[in-house]
Parts: structure tokens; C-alpha cells; sequence
């Protein structure tokens, strides 16, 4: 198909105006027939019906592809004899500077290829690839998403770096603000038991005190010598108490003797009593007397010798009445009475001194415990300003850390982003693909190749599986020039 004729000026004409219409052919100059149908583009043919180039892109249909791609380009460079030893072709495209594009649309041979190359030397191919089922994988992308991946790996670690130093440092304040709260706590229920102490009513205090320590329930002291003074004090009670259980035996024992009935002999009073009722050892102070002649004016009155005299006695005691001389018993107990009395008084006199000693010890311990709950505060006081101080530390250690992480994550952030402006940059246009039922005839081509998938974009093969994506315009810019 022929798309353009020399009319009968030498002007290069395109497709004919009419059918029939007549002009000269770029190649053999032989006369060329306009045909103008309904079904095919407007074309010129030979009159003869020969073809007079014998590449197979011209002697067959040109494609809609093949004319829009010349039509991007001046007339005068469209379809342009070339003649080269002899031979003669016609260019799709020859441009100012000599440069030759051949669109190429159908499958060509190596053969072929490396014919027109010898041929036109200076030149290009443009081939439709859009069935060339071809999967392209933008460079760009393929890298920005590994660095991407790796950036994303190396940010968590930078993170996880970080965050294991500040979780260290966050606990260790939580832990710190629990006793700072603990402490702050503790100080003021120890100040609160300084106030209670300071305005304690001693005379009060002293007096419970006692109180508790006579009642048993308080023995327990920050002084040694207060709870052996506590129990001392205690001690005394129970001697009292022991020693007027002996009184009241003692005078118990004097109302039994003066139970018993009077008996006087020569103006001495004594007491009658039953056998039974004398002590075998105390026979000396015992009498006996007949209870027939107990009435007469000279009644006969029996000492006991010895003790065995005395338990002769038993088996006749129902014929004697018994009798003592109550007077050493009654001067023993009524001596009793009077020494536990004086003794109970001695003890008053030391229960007194230690009751004093108690009070004394009491208003001491007072003062130690207000002494000692003083200093507690203050230590806690001076612990808590440690701990506070300790946290400020660690609060701008954590500070720094962030602000290290932060720094740290925005240098790897901007080193990110120039390599990616660096990718963008070297691999702009740049694709890796793959070629499915690939045609190897391209591979003996020595001359640049663009792809044209009809995406607007061209690509350029410039490696081993590796195109450059160009614009259309530029490039039609970089070959009008």
C-alpha cells in the first residue's frame, strides 16, 4: 500500500483525491493510480499492479498503527526514498539530521532486520508490542518497595530498640511513683500520730498507762528497765494480795479460838476442845480433865508428859474433856497480823516509788517515740526527695532517648528519602520484564528498539530485560528537532 506519490510538479503528494488520479511512483518513478474506496484507506497503487519495493512492510497493507505514527511527523520526512549501492527503499521516516524510524507492526525475521540496518544504517525501530504479551515491572517501584520493606524492617527495630530502653525507664518511675505515693502515704499517718503524741495529756497518758499495767494488759515497753519496773510494780500487787490472804487466815484463825468455850483454871483462861482437835505434836500445851470430877471443888487435872501419854489418851477420850492454853497461838497470829501489816505498808511505800518510776519512764517513753517517729519523717522525707529526684533523672533520660529516637528516626528517614529521590532519579523510566512466547529475532537487532504498547509511553530495550519508558511527545520533541 502506498500512501503518498510525486504529482507532475516532483511535489510530494498523500493519499489521491480521486481514483484514477495519476502520479509518479517515489521509487521505480512508474505511474501510480489513485483508489479511493469505501472499504480501505485512500492509497496509490501501480498502474501495472507490480510492487516495486520488495520489504514486506510496503508491499502490504499499512496498518491505522503504521499511519498515525507517520502522521506524528512532517510530510516531507513520510515514506522518503532511500538509495544505497543500487538499491532503492522507501522510509517510513527519514528526518532532517538523516535519522531513519521504521515502524515496525508484524513479525520480522533476523534476516530482515539485520538487512535494513545494514541498509539505512542511521536508524531506529519503533515496533507495536501491544500483543506482544509482555509484563512489565516498574524499576522504581520494584526498588522503592524493597527499600520500603527494608526501611520499614530497620524503622520497627529502631523502634523496638528504643522502646525496650524507655519501658526499662518507665518502669522503674512507675515503681518509683508507687512509693513517692507510698511514702507520701506513710508520712502523713506518722505526722498525724506526732500530732496525737505532742497533744497528749501526760498526767492522762501516765494514769492509762498505769491503769493497763495493773489491769495485766500492758507490759510491753521501748525500755528495758521500764518492763522490769512494770513488772515489779505488777510483783507488788500480788505480794499485798498474798499477804492479806495470810492476814485474813491469821484472824480467821482467831475467831475459831474464841469459838470454843472458856475454862479457867487458877484465874487462867483456857479452851475446851476436842481430842481430835489437837495437834499430837502440841500435846505439852493440851490438859486433860475427868468429866465426872470436872465440877468438884478440886477436880483432877491431867499434863501430858510425853506424846505417847498423849495418844494413850484416844481410847478414853470420851471419858475427858480436852483443853489448851490458847495463849501462845493467839500471840503468834496476832504477831502475824501486825508484821504482814507492816510489810503490806512497805510495799505501799515501794508500789508508790514505782508507780513514780512507771510515770517517770512513761513521760521518757513519751519522748522517745516523738523523738523517734521525728526522725522517721525526716528520713522518709529525705527518701522521698531521693526518689523524686531520682525520677526527674530518669524522666529526662527519657526525654532524651526520645529525642535521640526521634532524631535518629528522621536522619534514617531523610537517607530514606534520598535514596528514593536517588532511585526515582537513576531508575526513572526504568522496567524489568518479562516476555512470554518472546520473539528472538529482536535480539540480533544492533539498533535502538522502542516499544509501543499504545500507552502513551514508548521503551526503549536497554538491556537484558530491562526497558526505558520515554513519553511520546519528548520523543517526538528529541527527533524533530
Amino acid at each position: 500500500m502506498i500512501t503518498f506519490a510525486y504529482d507532475q510538479n516532483g511535489e510530494k503528494i498523500r493519499q489521491p483525491s480521486f481514483s484514477g488520479q495519476r502520479a509518479e511512483c517515489p521509487i521505480c518513478k512508474g505511474t501510480l493510480i489513485g483508489k479511493c474506496g469505501e472499504i480501505n484507506v485512500w492509497h496509490w497503487a501501480h498502474e501495472d499492479g507490480t510492487e516495486c519495493d520488495t520489504w514486506k512492510e510496503f508491499q502490504n497493507k499499512q496498518t491505522k498503527w503504521h499511519l498515525d505514527w507517520k502522521a506524528k511527523f512532517p510530510l516531507d520526512w513520510q515514506e522518503v526514498r532511500v538509495e544505497e549501492d543500487g538499491k532503492i527503499h522507501i522510509a517510513d521516516i527519514k528526518t532532517s539530521s538523516g535519522l531513519v524510524i521504521e515502524f515496525q507492526n508484524s513479525s520480522i525475521s533476523t534476516f530482515t532486520i539485520r538487512e535494513r540496518e545494514n541498509f539505512y544504517k542511521n536508524m531506529i525501530w519503533v515496533v507495536n508490542a501491544k500483543n506482544f504479551n509482555i509484563t512489565k515491572k516498574s524499576e522504581v517501584k520494584s526498588s522503592l518497595r524493597n527499600v520500603d520493606d527494608k526501611t520499614s524492617y530497620y524503622l520497627d527495630e529502631l523502634q523496638d530498640y528504643y522502646a525496650k530502653e524507655v519501658e526499662q525507664i518507665e518502669n522503674e518511675l512507675n515503681i518509683n511513683k508507687w512509693e513517692i505515693d507510698e511514702m507520701t502515704s506513710l508520712i502523713a499517718d506518722k505526722i498525724k500520730t506526732l500530732f496525737r503524741l505532742k497533744k497528749t495529756n501526760k498526767e492522762a497518758y501516765i494514769a492509762d498507762e498505769i491503769k493497763r499495767v495493773e489491769n495485766s494488759s500492758s507490759l510491753s515497753s521501748v525500755f528495758i528497765e521500764n518492763i522490769k519496773i512494770k513488772k515489779q510494780y505488777l510483783q507488788t500487787f500480788e505480794n499485798i494480795k498474798k499477804l492479806q490472804n495470810e492476814i485474813d487466815s491469821c484472824e480467821k484463825e482467831l475467831l475459831e479460838i474464841n469459838k470454843f468455850k472458856d475454862f479457867i483454871i487458877d484465874n487462867k483462861t483456857f479452851k475446851i476442845v476436842k481430842y481430835e482437835q489437837i495437834s499430837p505434836q502440841n500435846f505439852h500445851v493440851a490438859r486433860a480433865i475427868s468429866k465426872e470430877n470436872r465440877n468438884a471443888l478440886f477436880p483432877e487435872i491431867k499434863e501430858f508428859k510425853t506424846e505417847l501419854n498423849f495418844r494413850y489418851f484416844s481410847a478414853h477420850k470420851n471419858k475427858y474433856d480436852f483443853f489448851v492454853d490458847p495463849t501462845s497461838k493467839i500471840n503468834f497470829c496476832k504477831d502475824g497480823i501486825e508484821d504482814r501489816k507492816k510489810s503490806i505498808e512497805s510495799i505501799e511505800h515501794s508500789q508508790m516509788m514505782l508507780k513514780q518510776s512507771i510515770a517517770n519512764e512513761c513521760e521518757r517513753e513519751l519522748k522517745y517515740k516523738i523523738e523517734k517517729i521525728e526522725k522517721e519523717i525526716k528520713n522518709l522525707n529525705k527518701e522521698r526527695s531521693e526518689l523524686i529526684s531520682k525520677n526527674k533523672i530518669r524522666e529526662e533520660q527519657q526525654a532524651n532517648i526520645y529525642e535521640i529516637r526521634d532524631k535518629n528516626i528522621r536522619e534514617e528517614k531523610r537517607k530514606i528519602n534520598e535514596n528514593r529521590f536517588k532511585i526515582m532519579r537513576e531508575k526513572k523510566g526504568l522496567y524489568r520484564f518479562i516476555w512470554k512466547h518472546e520473539r528472538k529475532s529482536w535480539k540480533e537487532a544492533s539498533k535502538k528498539i522502542y516499544l509501543d504498547f499504545e500507552d502513551d509511553y514508548l521503551y526503549e530495550l536497554v538491556g537484558e530485560r530491562q526497558l526505558k519508558r520515554i513519553e511520546v511527545i519528548p520523543f517526538l520533541e528529541q527527533y524533530l528537532k
